[in-house]
């Protein structure tokens, strides 16, 4: 007897149900893990040293965090008592969404992007999207780890920039970088981190930015 084949629709309801139910599922281990990454003295540091340059901008007005809401959103909220906006969907789709706690926001004062942009298949098209919620003097905030070309990007990075791409990226999106700072955090991981070459590479070679930016004019 000849086995029936069964064809699978990914345009049916089951098939579209059973993505969404994956797609939570995942995003409920990525947050759970970035939380607890973010007790890590690394992590830790890297927060403070955004909070400290944070504090030489006037952080009144509308203010959006790219990104899931996680320990980072909750700490500029705590320093700066204020309430901060985010976004919910796949940042490398078009259409993505905002959990808006002033309700019916259409721009913003300042954004926030930090250690995003690294994960995102398509940063220039992200880029673009948020160009779309800043004001015509807002500020945009990146945080990302900037590196030479010879340094192996981490774990779960699909961009990882060197100082000449990172400005190309910066003025092919339309926008003029106003303010860039380094500083490195790699050398407060524990021993065990550096198990290898390519962690010493990182390690000496491997920096974290804060670059301060805003939307060029024509």
């Amino acid at each position: 007897m000849k086995r029936k084949k069964i064809k699978f629709n990914p345009y049916s309801s089951t098939a579209r149900t059973e993505a969404l139910e994956m797609e939570e599922t995942a995003f409920a281990r990525n947050i759970d893990y970035i939380n607890q990454q973010s007790e890590l003295p690394s992590f830790v540091y890297r927060d403070k040293k955004i909070i400290d340059f944070l504090n030489e901008i006037d952080m009144n007005g509308n203010i959006l965090d790219i990104g899931e809401r996680n320990r980072l959103t909750e700490r500029i909220e705590e320093a700066f008592d204020i309430k901060i906006d985010s976004t919910s969907g796949d940042l490398d789709e078009l259409y993505w969404s905002i959990t808006d706690t002033n309700k019916f926001t259409k721009s913003y004062d300042i954004i926030i992007f930090s250690h995003v942009i690294e994960h995102l298949f398509n940063p220039l098209l992200a880029l673009k999207k948020v160009r779309w919620y800043m004001k015509p003097d807002a500020l945009l905030i990146i945080c990302t780890p900037i590196k030479p070309h010879f340094v192996p990007w981490g774990k779960g990075h699909f961009h990882e920039f060197d100082d000449y791409r990172f400005k190309e990226l910066i003025e092919r999106a339309g926008l003029k970088i106003i303010q860039w700072e380094k500083f490195s955090n790699y050398r407060l991981n524990t021993w065990r981190s550096y198990r290898g070459f390519r962690p010493l590479l990182r390690m000496f070679y491997k920096e974290q930015s804060f670059v301060k930016i805003q939307i060029k004019n024509k």
